[in-house]
């Protein structure tokens, strides 16, 4: 057996132990798109109302889906205050602030109104983070408006 023939069977033999895992000194990284999306949920109410009473509450499924975009799942937002006011949440994120997307229930007092999406947001960049706000408003006023914490993306950190 030559020398270099050797060399290559050594080669050969290095990187299938390493593929299989038992062995080598070979090392073989998974594609950046084999990291599974990562979900967490938005849930916050605002009780800003009188005695610190309970306005609105939003409930929401997010998943990130690349460092450029995400979805949204699973949309409630509840009114819980008769003040003739509707609940409201709007979504937000690092790239581009407000997207546009407010999710309205003007369906009454002790209501839930129910969006099942998905609604996915895609951007030309980076979103690092996501979070929403929840408040309420007529034609002439809204609450305080609360935030709820920022969900940060994986796909962005690495």
């Amino acid at each position: 057996m030559s020398r270099l023939f050797k060399i290559r069977k050594t080669a050969i033999a290095l990187a299938a132990a390493s593929l299989l895992g038992i062995g080598g000194s070979m090392v073989v990284a998974a594609p950046a798109s084999a990291t599974p999306p990562v979900t967490s949920t938005f849930s916050r109410c605002n009780n800003s109302g009188p005695g610190g009473a309970t306005i609105a509450c939003i409930h929401a499924t997010l998943t990130f889906i690349s460092y450029h975009s995400y979805k949204l799942t699973n949309i409630n937002v509840s009114d819980n205050s008769c003040d003739n006011r509707s609940a409201v949440a709007d979504l937000y994120d690092s790239y581009q602030g407000w997207t546009g997307d407010e999710f309205k229930n003007s369906n009454g007092c002790g209501t839930v109104k129910f969006w099942p999406g998905p609604r996915t947001v895609s951007v030309a960049g980076t979103v690092s983070f996501v979070y929403m706000t929840i408040y309420a408003e007529n034609t002439t006023s809204h609450s305080s408006i609360w935030l709820t914490g920022k969900r940060y993306n994986p796909f962005a950190l690495t």
